[in-house]
């Protein structure tokens, strides 16, 4: 109900959902738990967020909550975020196994990033049918580690710029 005036003013194109629902091993609760506690309550929250003409509600959960994916898209979410590749959220398996219906935003690996600009290179070109098929936003599927150069940073972010572009 607190949004309900700011819907009411202004048009929210997508709205993200933050609630970590998984670690690394799979969902912090099961589907049948979920299902009867959880899953009312977050149908009711997206339900709300569309009926106020919110185009996507997209979920960032850490960790591996497949086994809930398609809980979430029944109660209406649309996407998830930030699919990390330690916990086995590959975006290319996930589309294919899901199809366009769920939008997918991450899965670009951070451990890759420290290895240098080859590998990030190699790593962006292997998601370019994604990227090329749509419903996927590339993005680092976490916080950047400390162990990641600035040059690296600027090489991952020019690679990816070319790689949108349409020029790598």
């Amino acid at each position: 109900e607190v949004a309900r005036p700011i819907l009411e003013e202004i048009d929210v194109e997508y709205f993200n959902l933050n609630e970590d629902f998984a670690c690394k091993g799979g969902p912090l609760i099961g589907p049948h738990t979920f299902k009867e506690f959880i899953f009312p309550q977050l149908k009711r929250l997206v339900e709300f967020f569309k009926s106020h003409g919110t185009r996507y509600v997209v979920l960032d959960t850490d960790g591996n909550p497949e086994p809930l994916i398609p809980l979430l898209m029944d109660a209406g979410v649309d996407g998830i975020w930030p699919l990390e590749r330690a916990a086995e959220m590959d975006p290319i398996r996930l589309r294919k196994k899901y199809g366009k219906s769920l939008r997918l935003w991450g899965g670009v690996d951070k451990r890759v990033l420290p290895k240098g600009k080859t590998a990030i290179e190699s790593h962006l070109r292997d998601l370019l049918p994604l990227i090329e098929e749509g419903g996927y936003i590339p993005t680092i599927d976490h916080t950047v580690p400390p162990d990641v150069s600035w040059q690296n940073i600027c090489d991952y972010m020019e690679t990816k710029k070319k790689l949108l572009e349409g020029s790598l």
